[in-house]
């Protein structure tokens, strides 16, 4: 320890906060203004210095989250980002964690992104790792290192995926010892992890619920336009010169974070957000900062998106269009998920059997149940109860229009 500069227990005992001035007291400024967290005539339970909450001047905006261009509302996947990167130093709390996924063609800056952060928290040697191909290298590759970036995550086997699903919900890996049949070793996996994809490769629903998608626009409007600097020799040099005031600006967040958290009971806060920690981390700190219905818009466009995404890797979201396309005559009619499902049956070929083994009756019922706000938008499905067999019934179509159209009953 450095005299002048004790480590003070001034944060609640149990919160991650404490790394603040495990931090503070490795720096060589000792400028107080700059860092008040060291003075000790600072009462952190009175003044708070940062916020969860995204600034446009920021250098977190300048240096990392203001370097790509998004597809969409920017505020909106800036502000999410923020959190999530802030809530990535309260790991303890985070059982269930959501992992970004930035999503855009090659050369957009999704790996830049994603590496620049890794900089920040672990140095300018940091660099994105090849996806990996089993849920056994995942794991592996998810111990012993605080952070990694998962580049080119664009097929994912279904191994990887139940093993994603599993590890970002709190769970372990375990296996035998090499060379062994009694011994069984546990793999931590508490890795950060952030992915690169060009198109999201993910198959299920329950995964999708894991994951913030960020698209990415592309950086070039169109061939030959000058967008590329020197990352080397320019830009990695111009980060790493200003990673402490970054750090400092991050503490000054974190600081206030901690305060909120103290003053906002786990217990008195609800989440619409899956996953809840996560969810619960935000909503507490925007509720002391007084951007609570903010932050529930932002999860809600955020549910919004992990829908989409599910729905359009979804079996039938790829079978509709075909279905409806070749049989015109179904469209606007009532069936019941029964007959949908022989309908679709017909379609696919007898050598698609992991399709043909997919789409059964079960399985249509529970899409038309689990996901029938995402296809009333995208297909027209409307219900009804059928007055004679007394079963739901339900009508699809390929386009929705403003004006109602007679439909025909099933018989």
């Amino acid at each position: 320890m450095e005299e002048g500069k004790p480590i003070r227990d001034r944060v609640p005992n149990g919160t991650d906060g404490v790394l603040m001035h495990q931090y503070a007291n490795s720096l060589t400024d000792t400028d107080t203004k700059m860092r008040p967290w060291l003075n000790p005539e600072v009462h952190l339970t009175e003044d708070s210095i940062g916020s969860l909450r995204h600034r446009p001047g920021s250098l977190l905006e300048a240096e990392i989250l203001g370097l790509v261009s998004y597809t969409g509302y920017a505020p909106h996947y800036k502000q999410l980002l923020k959190c999530w990167l802030l809530s990535t130093f309260f790991a303890t709390t985070q059982t269930s964690r959501p992992v970004p996924m930035f999503e855009g063609i090659g050369g957009a800056g999704k790996t830049t992104l994603g590496v620049r952060i890794g900089n920040i928290l672990q140095g300018p040697h940091f660099a994105a790792i090849n996806a990996p191909t089993s849920g056994k290298e995942l794991a592996e590759q998810m111990t012993a290192t605080p952070f990694v970036v998962f580049d080119e995550f664009d097929k994912v086997g279904t191994d990887v995926e139940k093993t994603f699903k599993n590890l970002t919900t709190g769970g372990k890996h375990r296996r035998r010892e090499l060379y062994t049949t009694s011994h069984v070793i546990e793999l931590s996996c508490d890795a950060t992890v952030i992915l690169t994809t060009n198109a999201d490769p993910l198959r299920e629903a329950a995964s999708m619920r894991r994951f913030l998608v960020i698209p990415i626009a592309p950086r070039q409007m169109e061939a030959g336009e000058q967008v590329y600097s020197a990352v080397g020799e320019h830009l990695l040099p111009s980060l790493m010169a200003k990673r402490e005031s970054i750090w400092a600006e991050l503490l000054d967040d974190l600081s206030a974070c901690v305060l909120a958290l103290h003053n906002v009971p786990a217990a008195t806060i609800k989440t619409s957000f899956s996953m809840a920690d996560f969810g619960v981390f935000v909503q507490r700190i925007a509720t002391f900062e007084k951007w609570g219905m903010e932050a529930e818009r932002m999860f809600l466009a955020t549910e919004k998106k992990q829908e989409e995404q599910a729905a359009d890797h979804q079996v039938l979201a790829e079978l509709l269009p075909e279905l409806l396309a070749s049989s015109p005559d179904l469209q606007g009619n009532f069936y019941s998920a029964r007959e949908w499902a022989d309908y679709f049956q017909g379609m696919i070929s007898d050598y698609d059997h992991a399709r043909k083994s997919k789409v059964t009756f079960s399985y249509v019922n529970y899409i038309f149940k689990t996901w029938a706000d995402l296809y009333r938008r995208k297909f027209g499905l409307e219900e009804r109860i059928n007055s004679h067999t007394k079963t739901k019934q339900y009508s699809l179509r390929l386009t929705v229009t403003d004006t109602p159209t007679e439909k025909k009953h099933a018989a």
